[in-house]
């Protein structure tokens, strides 16, 4: 065997190794990035929620201090509040 076959037989096992160390390294850097995001995702979707709208009577007229009860049928709290002189 010369010396220029095992030259040739180091460089492809080197390029290999180095090959496979950057395919693993892509590799978890992928996995953390869609684990970070996935985790940003999460925290963007927020808990909070709002209802608006008008109480109004079959002619259309704004009802004054009508009580007005929204509950979360998951966790089955509720609220309850009575409108304003705008229907609101």
């Amino acid at each position: 065997m010369s010396i220029s076959e095992i030259q040739q037989i180091l460089v492809t096992a080197l390029t290999g190794k180095v090959f496979i160390r950057v395919y693993q390294l892509i590799l978890t850097t992928s996995c953390a990035a869609i684990v970070l995001l996935s985790w940003s995702l999460s925290l963007c979707a927020g808990v909070g929620g709002n209802i608006s709208g008008v109480i109004t009577d079959p002619a259309g007229a704004v009802i004054r201090g009508a009580g007005v009860k929204v509950v979360n049928s998951a966790t089955n709290v509720g609220l309850a509040i009575t409108t304003d002189a705008k229907g609101a």
